[in-house]
């Protein structure tokens, strides 16, 4: 096939891509690595459309660390499902949030209303009479959000911090 004005040379390279089997990669940071394992769920966010998120399942885990901008880092990768290529393209940015363990039906407050002192938790608490500090036992914890396994009730109203 002869093709007019076209030149290739043995130093040409070329991307193949089959949009089929778009893969995001991400760096996780060895503190944690242990963490991950394959199959585990996740949510892929692009920079691209902050209010789109793709499923996808942890796929890969590289074997051989990469040095990166935290220090050292693995690649972690997760399928996602082209089905409009005129949405991803390559070289898009992005986050995971990488589903570790599940709870349901947890009393859990934001993060930020959380004070620890002397390696014990606290929460301030609305009253009749203003707010009270109250010590809670936590578990879970995500970016933003606590569990509390004991301290609080449904019904106690958290004093949260602007």
């Amino acid at each position: 096939l002869t093709v007019t004005g076209v030149q290739l040379l043995a130093t040409d390279a070329f991307e193949v891509v089959n949009p089929k089997t778009l893969i995001f990669r991400t760096l996780v940071d060895e503190s944690d690595i242990a963490l991950i394992q394959k199959n585990q769920t996740a949510e892929i966010q692009l920079d691209a459309y902050p209010d789109t998120k793709a499923s996808s399942g942890v796929s890969y885990i590289s074997f051989q660390s990469v040095p990166s901008s935290s220090g050292t880092s693995f690649v972690v990768e997760f399928p996602i499902e082209a089905t409009d290529l005129s949405y991803y393209r390559l070289g898009m940015n992005g986050d995971a949030r990488i589903t570790l363990e599940t709870k349901e039906n947890v009393l859990s407050i934001p993060l930020i209303s959380l004070k620890e002192k002397s390696g014990k938790s606290f929460v301030d608490v609305k009253t009749d009479k203003g707010t009270e500090e109250r010590e809670v036992t936590i578990g879970m914890e995500t970016d933003e959000k606590v569990e509390i396994l004991s301290g609080l009730s449904e019904n106690d109203e958290v004093v949260v911090p602007e």
